[in-house]
């Protein structure tokens, strides 16, 4: 399957920091079939250098990030309902990114790409400070629970 480079998705400038999300990497057949197909032509690797928007989208258009898209289907309707804006899903929920991407695909949307990562290094390392048309956050769920330690 393909993956985005290794690395700890909670190393903010070569430190380790505190982490709020419990990592789940488990995915269903069709979760890893549409990662192993769509990953590659739709991912933003997080590697700490700028976001080049021309160079990912083919276009300089307003740029939504969601962070935490979870399994996307906010993602694929406001990226539907507004093709001419970009938009960023960020996620640490591998099997979530790929029942995104699977979604994005039957859509045949063109505008919405994926960063496995964490959202503070996206944020801070990743976008210019003023690239931004706006940032959305559905019922963020940051505490570790008993199920998330197995």
């Amino acid at each position: 399957m393909t993956r985005l480079p290794p690395g700890d998705p909670a190393r903010i400038g070569g430190t380790r920091t505190q982490r709020s999300f419990a990592l789940r990497r488990r995915t269903t057949a069709g979760q890893a079939a549409a990662l192993e197909r769509l990953l590659p032509s739709y991912a933003v690797v997080v590697d700490g250098r700028p976001l080049d928007q021309e160079a990912v989208w083919g276009r300089r258009a307003p740029l939504l990030v969601e962070v935490g898209a979870g399994t996307g289907e906010a993602t694929v309707g406001l990226a539907a309902a507004d093709p001419d804006r970009d938009v960023l899903a960020i996620d640490v929920h591998l099997p979530g990114l790929g029942a995104l991407l699977a979604a994005v695909e039957r859509a045949g949307l063109t505008n919405v790409r994926v960063a496995d990562g964490d959202a503070r290094v996206v944020l801070r390392d990743l976008l210019a400070p003023d690239s931004l048309a706006g940032v959305r956050v559905f019922f963020p769920d940051p505490w570790p629970k008993t199920r998330h330690a197995k």
